[in-house]
């Protein structure tokens, strides 16, 4: 894992630790990031595009812009 995140930057151990801990936290993650989609889209298979289209928008604007702006702070 050190050596991707020596890819974006090297720093000190303090650093190194954070990076860590952010990687992991991502990546134990990563799994929550198609089902939006295939929710989305089984909605819409299912003839519910009322559904599809507030899942759809709750996952890009919703969830993602007061996201970005409060993590920026962090």
């Amino acid at each position: 894992m050190g050596a991707i995140i020596n890819i974006f930057g090297q720093g000190s151990d303090l650093y190194q630790e954070f990076a860590v801990k952010c990687f992991r936290i991502y990546l134990s993650a990563c799994f929550l990031i198609p089902a939006g989609a295939v929710i989305g889209i089984f909605f819409q298979s299912i003839g519910k595009p009322v559904p599809a289209a507030v899942i759809s928008l709750c996952r890009q604007i919703i969830l993602l812009i007061p996201a970005v702006l409060v993590f920026s702070y962090f």
